[in-house]
């Protein structure tokens, strides 16, 4: 999901990535296997970087396993 939004939103891989201040390795970790489960951290870190909205953002969040929720800041 995260690189089919990078693509529809005509971004380069290397500017959201630094964006979002994910290292390199971990992008590529991401792109290249699809059993990688990134951190909640660096999912949300990519939200603010794509400037997602927050429903887009629930759902980035939901398919990597995580959730936001009003007891966890």
């Amino acid at each position: 999901m995260l690189l089919r939004i990078i693509d529809e939103k005509n971004k380069r891989d290397v500017d959201v990535y630094n964006r979002a201040n994910v290292h390199k390795s971990v992008f590529s970790r991401i792109r290249s296997n699809p059993n990688y489960k990134p951190s909640k951290s660096t999912v949300l870190a990519f939200a603010i970087a794509l400037e997602l909205s927050l429903d887009v953002t629930h759902d980035l969040l939901r398919k990597a396993g995580y959730a936001l929720s009003s007891s966890s800041k």
